[in-house]
Formats: structure tokens, sequence, C-alpha cells
């Protein structure tokens, strides 16, 4: 593997709290977002790098490392009074992509697709309380999952806490988002924890030329011929990571 292709991995570890009776999940985002800056400039892709995609890519990727067994996610929300929306893609394999898209500050909506291998596609959404996204993703487990869960994020270092039967959580949803990572940060430096699982995470997308060209062809005719229309090729931008793809009329699919 070339120096310009190396992945740069993100660790998130799964953990068993025995004395607390909780899963833990912890992570950091830093080499998610070096391995972002590289596939954007490998394409040509320039976006923000707000804090809130950071913070988005962090608590995404540690929802999916809570999970039994991989599945594809992907979220898109829209927080009150922002003026931006946010999607998220996850992939089983431990491959994660964003985008940030102008969004009516007035919609206030989270819409999350999740598939696990060839099996149905599930939907579901709800409303988001609040304008940040780490507590966004926080009450996806309390309210739609119903999983008592506590997702935490300081810096560029994030923890998720789900309870198990007779768990001690009470003191957990009293501490502010900086004591819940010191804690948990502390204990895994420790050994304190029971280590269950490691999911490598990464930034790339699962667009192809293909892709792009089925989801083109996949339009009805008329739109087809509004977006050719006296052109022979077109530019077509991948919805989930913003690369940019040339597509001609004859490298559409029959």
């Amino acid at each position: 593997m070339t120096t310009e292709m190396k992945l740069h991995l993100a660790r998130y570890m799964k953990y068993l709290d025995e004395g607390r009776n909780v899963l833990v999940i912890t992570g950091n985002v830093d080499e998610i977002l070096i391995s972002r800056h590289l596939y954007e400039q490998r394409h040509g892709i320039n976006s923000a790098d707000g804090d809130t995609q950071q913070r988005l890519l962090n608590v995404c990727a540690l929802a999916a490392t809570s999970l039994s067994d991989r599945e594809s996610w992907g979220w898109t929300l829209t927080l009150n009074g922002s003026d931006e929306g946010y999607f998220v893609g996850m992939e089983p394999e431990g491959m994660i992509c964003t985008r940030q898209k102008p969004a009516d500050p007035n919609m206030n909506r989270v819409y999350l697709q999740r598939q696990k291998n060839d099996g149905p596609l599930m939907q579901s959404h709800f409303e988001p309380k609040t304008d940040c996204p780490v507590k966004t993703i926080e009450q996806y487990f309390n309210e739609v999952v119903q999983t008592q869960t506590r997702v935490a994020v300081h810096g560029k270092t994030g923890v998720l806490v789900q309870a198990l039967p007779n768990a001690d959580f009470s003191a957990l949803e009293e501490m502010d988002d900086k004591r819940v990572v010191q804690l948990f940060t502390q204990k895994e430096a420790n050994g304190e924890l029971k280590q269950l699982q490691e999911f490598l995470v990464f930034y790339e997308c699962r667009c192809d030329e293909e892709m792009i060209y089925k989801m083109v062809d996949q339009l009805p005719d008329v739109q087809k011929n509004e977006l050719f229309a006296d052109q022979n090729t077109i530019e077509v931008e991948c919805p989930r990571c913003g690369r940019n793809y040339t597509a001609t009329r004859n490298d559409t699919p029959n």
C-alpha cells in the first residue's frame, strides 16, 4: 500500500464495566478526521469542517460500535435553528462518511436508515429535543431503541454508556460530559474495564462510478432529460460524500 493510500484507523473499543453493570464504548475521532482530509484531498472535495460534523462523526462511530452485529447506518439530521443539515453514513466494515448541505432552519427532524447484511431496510425518525448532535444521538437510544444510554464527548474523545439489567446508572446522568469522558477513559487506561470488542473506523465512501450511473439511470425519463438538457455529459455529486463524477448518456446502464 502506498503512503498516499494508507488507511488511518480509529480504534473504537467496547467494554463491560462489571462494577456498574454497563456497556462502555470509547473512541477518539482524530484518525477519522485525518482520513477524511486525505479522502477529500484525493477527490478534490471542498467541504466545511465544523464542530458539529466532527462531533457527529465521533458519536455515530460510538453508536455503531455499540451494536452486537454490524449494520449499515445512514443518519440524516436537521437540527432546529440550523441552516445546515447533516448526513453521516456508516458501513459494517468500519467505513464512515459525512456530508453537510443547506437546510431549512425551521426543520427539526432526524431520519435513520438501518440495514443488516441483505435484510430489510429499517427506517425511523424522531424530532430532536436539542440542537446538540451528541444529545440527539443519545435521545435516539433512549426513546427509539428504549435502551438507557449516556453519550458524552469532550474534545475529540467520546464515550457511550448503556445500561444492562440492574445497572448503576443514576450517577452518570448527573455528571457533565467532561466528567463522564474522564471517568471511563481513566478506567480504560487503568485496565478496570473488561474488553469485549474492537471496531476500526476509517473515512471512506462506498460510492463508485457504477453506483452513480445507476442512480442517474433510475431517474424518470422526464427528469433525466431535464438533467442532461442538450448536453451529452453532466457532473453528478455523490449525496453521501460530495465526490464529483462525470456521467454521459452512454454511461448510464440500459
